[in-house]
């Protein structure tokens, strides 16, 4: 089984606009052309070329982020940084991207492609990542690959770690230089388990079998069931999903969301991985159990669980925990 790290979501893509409209500011100086789109009809069609124009009265990158960190509306905080990122902010290209993501109503791939694609002309890893997610969701895993490699070459972890995930997954052509040289790339970058052997498992999906885990899911008609993955300190554990159309990276997806939560499941007193489900319908959680032995915790669980916001609706079932 491959399991997938984690990084910023960056997938949960609909449609929507948040956020009202800004004063006008005076236009910043041209930034450097982005790497050009693929041009894959699929990648296009959910990528897009249009970016979001950014307005606020920051003339500086350290201002925009001022004014980003003081906004209290999701839209608001995007435009901000879209202006620090337009300045020459390449990370802030990234944050304002999934600043788009997070506000109510989610975002496009044509509203967060152009952002990614500033970031990663900037060299910035986490942008180029972003956009290879991007590719990979619209079913352009040549362009996918491409954009990996870029993150790889900045030293960004994630990006090697996917870029091995998606030769692993039968998504790119074989190439036992590449997988190597990624996951060694991966795991100096904090990586853990690109440090590992691959398993006789994963050998055989790089030949064309399965990636998904061999233990039955635990949502009837899951179409995504991961083994183990963790995200920034969060531990979840066979993992099952009935969602559709997020691919090889839906992990990400699914993981990033319940990540975001690490706070509150550290102050419920979870530390080993305990039995949680969860149903989201129209982004919102409408539904949580969780099973820790104490009624008290479970409560608190579930009340963590209740804040998971996603794109991606139906339901899931996991072993959720801290690393």
């Amino acid at each position: 089984m491959r399991t997938l790290a984690a990084a910023a979501p960056l997938l949960l893509l609909v449609v929507g606009c948040g956020g009202g409209e800004l004063p006008v500011a005076e236009a910043p100086p041209p930034v450097p052309a982005p790497p050009p789109a693929a041009s894959s009809e699929a990648a296009r069609a959910d990528v897009g070329t249009e970016a979001p124009k950014p307005t606020g009265p920051c003339a500086s990158p350290s201002a925009c982020r001022v004014l980003a960190k003081e906004a209290t509306d999701g839209g608001a905080k995007a435009q901000h940084l879209s202006r620090a990122c337009d300045l020459g902010d390449g990370e802030a290209c990234t944050e304002a991207a999934q600043a788009l993501v997070d506000r109510p109503g989610g975002a496009k791939g044509g509203d967060l492609a152009p952002l990614l694609e500033k970031g990663c002309a900037a060299k910035t890893g986490s942008s180029c990542n972003g956009l290879g997610q991007l590719f990979h969701r619209a079913g352009d895993d040549e362009s996918a690959e491409t954009y990996f490699r870029i993150g790889c070459d900045t030293g960004h972890g994630v990006s090697c770690h996917n870029l091995a995930a998606l030769i692993m997954g039968g998504y790119a052509k074989m190439d036992h230089a590449l997988l190597e040289r990624a996951r060694a790339r991966a795991c100096a970058a904090g990586e853990k388990e690109d440090c590992e052997p691959i398993k006789a498992t994963q050998a055989a999906a790089a030949k064309g079998g399965t990636t998904k885990s061999a233990s039955a899911p635990a949502v009837p008609g899951a179409t995504l069931t991961v083994e183990s993955m963790t995200a920034d300190g969060v531990r979840v554990e066979n993992l099952s999903c009935k969602v559709d159309g997020l691919g090889l990276l839906g992990a990400v997806v699914v993981v990033g969301t319940v990540a975001k939560q690490k706070a509150a499941l550290r102050a419920c007193g979870v530390s080993a991985p305990v039995p949680v489900t969860w149903t989201i319908t129209h982004g919102n959680v409408t539904a949580a159990t969780a099973d820790t032995g104490n009624a008290k915790k479970d409560a608190c669980v579930v009340a963590a669980l209740k804040q998971v916001h996603s794109t991606s609706d139906g339901p899931c079932a996991a072993r959720v925990g801290l690393q």
